[in-house]
């Protein structure tokens, strides 16, 4: 099998990770576009009580992500842990709105337009994240795929490349992922 020449994010990404700043401005004008539709999907998902900024989750991450020293294997790899970042942002959000309903009734708006009441589409969003870190426990494939074709949009061709895989194979794990997180979720009177 011949191998390619890294993508031109990818050699973006190494550049940026050795310190050249004009790689990492590059960097960011090249993913933006990327990183701001995979934001507003995510985003779209969250309740309707609270209107996070796409934007906004987009500069937390390129904030938490440039701080970090990641040694990045390719570009499958920068946009898998943005999403999950993504992810781990608007469930931190929700946690917080959670807690601050509780103490005073008042609701924050760190990354929301304004001040909106908490719904059960909150409990609803952290039940879904939580689920999701139970089944990275115990299958990490699946969890993964999950985070590909739900939350990045990837079809099922462009997740089976991601991971070099069939795509009968990623439709299996998809589908046994799905049901059990369907499982989870449908336990208890909470949900």
């Amino acid at each position: 099998m011949v191998s390619q020449p890294p993508s031109q994010i990818t050699q973006l990404l190494m550049a940026a990770g050795q310190g050249d700043a004009a790689a990492a401005e590059k960097l960011w004008s090249t993913v933006y576009e990327r990183l701001h539709r995979i934001a507003r999907s995510l985003v779209a998902r969250e309740p309707t009580a609270c209107s996070i900024q796409a934007t906004a989750v987009i500069a937390a991450v390129w904030e938490r992500i440039a701080l970090a020293k990641v040694d990045w294997a390719n570009s499958g790899h920068f946009f898998a842990i943005v999403t999950q970042v993504m992810r781990r942002i608007l469930t931190e959000e929700a946690r917080w709105r959670k807690a601050r309903k509780r103490s005073d009734g008042r609701q924050p708006d760190a990354l929301c337009e304004g001040s909106a009441a908490y719904t059960e589409d909150h409990a609803r969003m952290l039940a879904v994240a939580e689920a999701l870190e139970r089944l990275e426990q115990i299958d990490s494939l699946g969890a993964r795929i999950v985070q590909l074709r739900y939350f990045d949009g990837l079809s099922v061709d462009e997740t089976a490349a991601s991971f070099g895989k069939s795509p009968r194979w990623v439709n299996d794990k998809w589908q046994t992922a799905r049901a059990w997180l369907h499982h989870e979720l449908s336990k208890g009177d909470s949900i």
